[in-house]
C-alpha cells in the first residue's frame, strides 16, 4: 500500500472489516486473516502485512514505586519485592490464574519496576490496570485518617498493559 493518511486508514479498515488487535505509540495491528497481520507504522505512516507467529503469550510483572515518598534504597527494595512475591502467592494460589504464572516462568520470568509521580497517580493506574491485568496488588502506608500507596504491582499480558505504564521511566 502506497503511504497514506490517518483518514485513509480509517476508510480501508471499515471497508474490508478488520479489527484493531494491539495498538501502541508508535504502530498498530490489524486482523486481517487467521494467518497474516496488517501492521500500520505512525512513524513513517505506511501499511506491512506480516504473518502471524504462533509464539507464547508474554507475561510481565509490572511494579510502580511510589517517588514522592522519602525512603531508603534497601526500604523501597523491600516493598516492591514483597508486593510482587503477595501477588504472585496470590496467584499460584487461585487454580484458574496458575497456567499464567507457569506461561509468566517459561518466558523468562519479566519484572519491570518503574517510577511513579504520587499517590493520586499510582490510584489513576490501579484503576485503569482494573480490567486489564489478571491481579494486582498494592502496599499502603497507613496514617491517622488516610492511606497512601507506596507500591503498586500488576500482573498480566504485556501487550495489554504497556499502554498504561507507557510513558513512566524505570527506576
Amino acid at each position: 500500500m502506497k503511504n497514506q493518511n490517518k483518514s485513509s486508514k480509517k476508510y480501508y479498515c471499515n471497508k474490508h472489516n478488520l479489527g484493531i488487535l494491539y495498538k501502541s505509540s508508535s504502530r498498530t495491528t490489524l486482523k486481517f486473516s487467521n494467518r497474516w497481520q496488517i501492521m500500520y507504522n505512525r512513524r513513517i505512516r505506511k501499511y506491512r502485512l506480516v504473518r502471524k507467529q504462533a509464539a507464547l503469550d508474554e507475561y510481565v510483572f509490572y511494579s510502580v514505586l511510589n517517588t514522592d515518598v522519602i525512603m531508603k534504597l534497601g526500604v523501597a527494595t523491600c516493598m516492591i519485592t514483597r508486593s510482587i512475591m503477595t501477588l504472585y502467592n496470590k496467584l499460584a494460589a487461585d487454580r484458574a490464574k496458575n497456567p499464567y504464572i507457569d506461561q509468566w516462568q517459561k518466558s523468562g520470568e519479566n519484572i519491570i519496576v518503574l517510577r511513579g509521580y504520587n499517590h493520586k497517580h499510582l490510584k489513576y493506574l490501579e484503576r485503569e490496570a482494573e480490567f486489564v491485568a489478571l491481579g494486582k496488588h498494592a502496599i499502603y502506608h497507613r496514617g491517622y485518617r488516610s492511606r497512601i500507596i507506596l507500591v503498586l504491582s500488576v500482573f498480566g499480558r504485556k501487550e495489554e498493559i504497556e499502554d498504561i505504564f507507557d510513558g513512566l521511566s524505570y527506576l
